[in-house]
């Protein structure tokens, strides 16, 4: 047997159908993990339960002790993830929810607004055609959101907030990742997917270019997502760039 439907139930809503590590909104594609494995005499109960996302469950379980590498989700970790997530969903609620946590939440996203519109970023990601070569300046902002927005003091204290800032870094990381498998310098002070996999790797080329415009567009779209919120929850107005 597995959780019960009670218990899955009261996770569900309690996580929002949330991951409990990454905050992602998850839907549908969610799984609830035993923190103490069943075969290390784990239960079936509500504390024994974590809600997670298909792609953090799967790092959660493939850890090889007998290989170790990286560092290991411990029980405890598990339980103050959830934890952690479940008080924070608490905290937002309508009588909750104050106006110090919405000017936190304010500064926070005036931050990420003018982040990802330096340099045009987000313009640049809702135009380009990745066929054709692009400047590095035109991605300079990805990096250092990477590099900042992963850390606990940039977490919106609004969960359904929270939940789409951790939906965009996931594709932003995604994107970065593509980025650099995929496109080189051309010697033209440019970045581009090398022209010679069009006769080369014609099956790689095109694949590339499909992979880099759908996440390009996946990222337009949440960002859309995050500033229609900003706007409506947090009573915040920007330019379109």
């Amino acid at each position: 047997m597995g959780f019960s439907s009670k218990v899955s139930e009261d996770a569900l809503v309690s996580c929002g159908r949330c991951c409990c590590i990454c905050h992602r909104f998850c839907g549908t594609k969610i799984e609830l993990h035993h923190i103490k494995q069943k075969a290390d005499g784990g239960d079936d109960s509500y504390e024994n339960c974590i809600p997670l996302c298909l792609n953090c469950h799967a790092d959660v379980e493939s850890y090889n002790s007998h290989h170790p590498k990286g560092r290991k989700y411990t029980k405890s970790e598990l339980k103050k993830h959830r934890d952690e997530w479940y008080k924070k969903r608490t905290k937002t609620t309508a009588f909750q929810y104050n106006d110090e946590h919405r000017q936190i939440d304010q500064r926070i996203f005036k931050e990420l607004y003018e982040l990802l519109n330096c340099n045009s970023f987000i313009y640049f990601v809702e135009t380009h055609n990745f066929s054709y070569p692009f400047k590095e300046e035109s991605i300079e902002p990805l990096d250092k959101f990477l590099f900042f927005w992963k850390e606990p003091e940039y977490e919106f204290t609004d969960t359904e907030i929270e939940s789409v800032r951790a939906e965009l870094y996931i594709l932003l990381e995604k994107f970065s990742t593509l980025l650099s498998h995929n496109t080189f310098p051309n010697g033209n002070k440019e970045f581009s997917v090398p022209e010679e996999w069009s006769w080369k790797f014609e099956d790689r080329y095109n694949k590339a270019i499909s992979d880099l415009d759908s996440i390009a567009n996946q990222i337009y779209e949440t960002y859309c997502k995050i500033i229609k919120i900003g706007r409506d929850k947090l009573s915040l107005r920007f330019p379109k760039y």
